[in-house]
């Protein structure tokens, strides 16, 4: 194109901006028709882009009553500018014939009652792009939409997954605000209007669409009763359908619909089939929006954001408990499905082996008591008892699957089968922690000062002893127990005098001998057979009164 003709181009746009009598927008096709009007796709040709032209009806182009209501949607939409509500751009009459339109965002995507639709119907393409979590992400930036319209004083009063749009880039809208109303209007009169029952008795399909979601103070005609707490229930009936892929009232019969309708009588999500894994705190979001007393439902759409945000990062709990000391926490032998994360307070682990209490661990702060039966339904194989007063975080199992199953199916899978290969470990544990350690302690003891003799002895040096804490930790870690069921059978030897503390608080060197008869004879005392031929050559009877004294002391442990 040459610059002259260039130039004649562009005085004739500015010619027609100027012209206000030329038609701005140029039909391309019909997008969709419902009972009001039209909408069209319309290219507006000053700024050269596609729009989407809602147009009322010819029909009612004569009734101020419906001219003013689609008005006020027009307005209404035009006043909420957040990125999750479709934008208006421009509102007025068609050149031909007076009839009113505004135009507004085209929106290329689907609803969200299709996509859920799909799914229902298990189209692979749409189960592999929409997961539970997709969903919940969609439903998140619709709640976000209708908080800001409250911010500004309106509610939708029609929020259904059909009032949704999609689009392919990850767009979220909350469209058709037909019904919407600013709280300083809402008339304070009971009894059904005019107005909500053209919208919602028109057309068969309407009807199921919007009665299939309605609250109760919507289906009772209570319209002063109307107001923010009527949204939560719509985004709770809608947040129902999309977890479940059903409607909260799929009940073809109008007059039955709205008499559940009017007591919140629609089925629990969890009854729902094929809804049995569904997350229980979702489930219970739901309820809660959608409880027949307003009172009970959450008083802000900001609360159930919160709520359902922090299901999606996991920061919800089950609550705390708190025990007294010696009050039992979880009991060896019972079945139990939470477990238990210990925020104050010290907890005793132990178990019965061959009718003896064996101790296992001693737990502190942080430590996560009772894991094993998150994941498993096998009895628990263990005691825990509070020592002091305590504090715990309590995990339920269902908490922990709500989790897992964020993840891919495998993960689940593997976590599992990890949980039951750790219980059947139980049945094979170390021997010195499920049963009386004295003995290996003891001899291990023994052992020791025999190496640090030997040693002193080739190396013409005294003989090595060793702080409680040393000896305590090379004792552990030669026999692979814990530090306190050690530093037990050590407070017993040297309370009954076979262990020393020298200067320093350093353990001397003890008699060997002596240590070694005491080795013997505990062997003795814990054969089930006693072989009193050994008294007097490896245990000496004079010892026998002082090792029995030990032997009491080293028994209960």
């Amino acid at each position: 194109m040459s610059i002259f003709k260039l130039s004649n181009h562009m005085v004739n746009e500015e010619e027609k901006l100027k012209d206000p009598n030329a038609n701005r927008y140029t039909t391309k096709s019909q997008v969709g028709a419902g009972g009001m009007g039209t909408v069209d796709a319309v290219e507006d040709t000053h700024l050269k882009r596609i729009l989407a032209m809602k147009i009322l009806s010819d029909r009612y182009a004569d009734d101020p009553a419906i001219v003013s209501s689609f008005l006020r949607e027009a307005r209404f939409t035009a006043q909420l500018q957040h990125p999750n509500i479709i934008p208006v751009h421009d509102i007025g009459e068609t050149p031909e014939d007076g009839t009113p339109f505004y135009t507004m965002k085209l929106i290329e995507g689907e609803s969200l009652l299709e996509i859920i639709t799909k799914l229902r119907d298990k189209d692979p393409a749409y189960e592999q792009r929409y997961s539970r979590f997709a969903l919940l992400g969609i439903f998140r930036k619709v709640c976000d939409a209708v908080a800001y319209a409250h911010s500004r004083g309106i509610i939708h009063r029609d929020i259904k997954p059909a009032n949704i749009m999609i689009g392919p880039f990850g767009e979220v809208l909350l469209v058709d605000w037909g019904l919407a109303k600013h709280t300083s209007h809402m008339r304070e009169r009971n009894g059904p209007s005019q107005e909500m029952n053209d919208a919602l008795l028109t057309h068969d399909g309407i009807i199921k669409g919007s009665l299939a979601y309605i609250s109760p103070e919507q289906a009772l005609g209570d319209i002063s009763n109307i107001d923010r707490l009527t949204d939560i229930f719509l985004l709770g009936a809608t947040l129902y359908h999309l977890m479940t892929f059903s409607p909260p009232y799929n009940i073809p019969d109008i007059a039955t619909l709205l008499n559940h309708a009017e007591k919140a009588d629609f089925i629990h999500p969890l009854d729902i089939p094929g809804c049995e894994t569904l997350p229980h705190l979702i489930a219970d979001i739901m309820i809660e929006s959608m409880s027949l007393n307003k009172e009970d439902r959450f008083p802000s759409v900001n609360e159930m954001s919160y709520a359902i945000d922090s299901y999606l990062g996991g920061k919800h709990v089950s609550g705390y408990k708190k025990f007294k000391r010696g009050e039992v926490i979880l009991c060896s032998g019972e079945v139990g499905d939470e477990a238990y994360i210990l925020a104050s307070g010290r907890v005793e682990i132990s178990c019965e082996i061959n009718k003896r209490k064996s101790v296992l661990d001693i737990c502190e702060k942080g430590a996560i008591i009772g894991e094993l039966s998150l994941l498993t339904s096998q009895v628990r194989s263990a005691t825990a008892l509070a020592l002091e007063d305590c504090e715990v975080l309590v995990i339920t199992s269902q908490m922990v699957l709500d989790e897992l199953r964020k993840m891919p199916p495998w993960l689940e899978k593997t976590f599992t089968a990890l949980a039951y290969k750790l219980s059947n470990i139980n049945d094979r544990l170390h021997p010195f922690i499920s049963s009386n350690c004295t003995l290996p302690v003891t001899r291990q003891v023994y052992y020791i000062f025999l190496d640090n003799q030997t040693r002193s002895h080739e190396a013409n040096t005294a003989i090595m002893g060793y702080s409680k804490a040393e000896l305590t930790r090379l004792l552990s870690m030669n026999l692979g127990l814990p530090n306190f069921r050690v530093e037990e059978v050590i407070d017993v030897l040297l309370n009954n005098g076979i262990l020393f503390l020298g200067s320093l608080d350093i353990i001397q060197p003890p008699d060997l001998d002596e240590v070694h008869a005491l080795v013997k004879f505990i062997e003795r005392e814990q054969s089930e057979e006693k072989n009193a031929g050994t008294i007097g050559l490896e245990i000496p009877v004079a010892k026998i009164r002082k090792f029995t004294q030990v032997f009491k002391g080293l028994d209960h442990l």
